[in-house]
């Protein structure tokens, strides 16, 4: 890993155990290895390197959606991907996504942050942006398609959005919790989310996907 991607992995990974506040430019340094001058040849000061981890984890949620292989982060398609993706495909891939926000990874040291300073009316409004409106939001026109496409019933796409990731939302917090349980948490939590997919499905989809048993 080169100094730069180093300095931005060191300091969200600071960031979200101590805040942004509580981490100051020569924190981030001591733990990269290098002297605090040298840093500043990378980032000119704190708020550049958050400034630039917002900017790599805006590219990293396209990037896990799209390795994943959700039908809206891809070029085909959205109606006809959704519809050749069986109820346990479509359990795992969704499963993939929320296991690519919580735990250790990057992005969920991301999440925790803004939630730890959502005080901050600068954090909050990414946070809304990452993992709230903007998730629903997005949700929405893609159930706007799949209505209009005939895969669900004609339904308010923002309420099936919200009423979709309400519950995707509670799970993200449980799996924050309970660190000393894990592996017995991770599968409750991914029995409960398999189970709110098939629920919302067979809630909402067409008549006629039903009976197709897609």
């Amino acid at each position: 890993m080169d100094t730069k991607k180093l300095i931005l992995s060191t300091a969200l990974d600071l960031f979200s155990k101590k805040g942004f506040v509580g981490v100051s430019v020569r924190d981030i340094a001591k733990l990269v290895g290098v002297r605090e001058s040298a840093l500043y040849k990378h980032f000119k000061s704190k708020q550049e390197i958050l400034d630039k981890i917002v900017e790599k984890m805006s590219l990293e949620v396209h990037e896990v959606y799209k390795s994943f292989q959700a039908p809206e982060a891809l070029d085909g398609d959205l109606i006809s991907g959704y519809k050749k993706l069986s109820e346990k495909k479509l359990c795992q891939m969704v499963w993939n996504i929320v296991q690519a926000f919580t735990g250790q990874t990057e992005l969920a040291k991301f999440r925790r942050l803004l939630q730890r300073e959502a005080e901050d009316i600068r954090f909050a409004e990414c946070y809304k942006a990452f993992f709230l409106d903007g998730v629903v939001k997005s949700q929405a026109k893609t159930f706007s398609a799949l209505i209009k496409g005939g895969f669900f019933k004609k339904e308010d796409e923002k309420l099936m959005a919200l009423e979709f990731y309400g519950p995707v939302l509670f799970l993200f917090q449980k799996l924050d919790l309970a660190p000393g349980c894990q592996e017995e948490n991770m599968e409750e939590v991914k029995k409960l989310l398999y189970a709110h997919i098939r629920n919302f499905g067979q809630l909402h989809r067409a008549v006629e996907n039903q009976r197709e048993g897609k």
